[in-house]
């Protein structure tokens, strides 16, 4: 219940983690942090764009592994499944 609510402040960032994933996905929510953090160098902590990534409305893509060897998910905006059917759809 919690994630699902933003505070005002925190549409900024939920803009910003959304705008990356855009460019970007699939990525983890590292990967994430890193380029918004890069975007705006101490604007939030690597842990509050962690977080805030559960309020951003992102979808699982896949899994990949982390530089410390875990399995890690990684995020985009649609599912593949949502992405195969429209790209599909749209050679129909």
């Amino acid at each position: 219940m919690a994630a699902q609510s933003v505070k005002p402040a925190n549409g900024e960032l939920i803009e910003r983690i959304r705008a990356v994933v855009a460019a970007y996905a699939p990525l983890t929510h590292d990967e994430i942090a890193q380029r918004v953090d890069y975007g705006m160098p101490g604007r939030w902590t690597l842990p509050t764009i962690v977080t805030a990534c559960a309020r951003a409305d992102l979808k699982e893509w896949g899994h990949t592994t982390n530089a410390r060897g875990r399995t890690v998910l990684t995020y985009a905006l649609t599912s593949p499944a949502v992405l195969r059917i429209t790209t599909t759809s749209a050679y129909l």
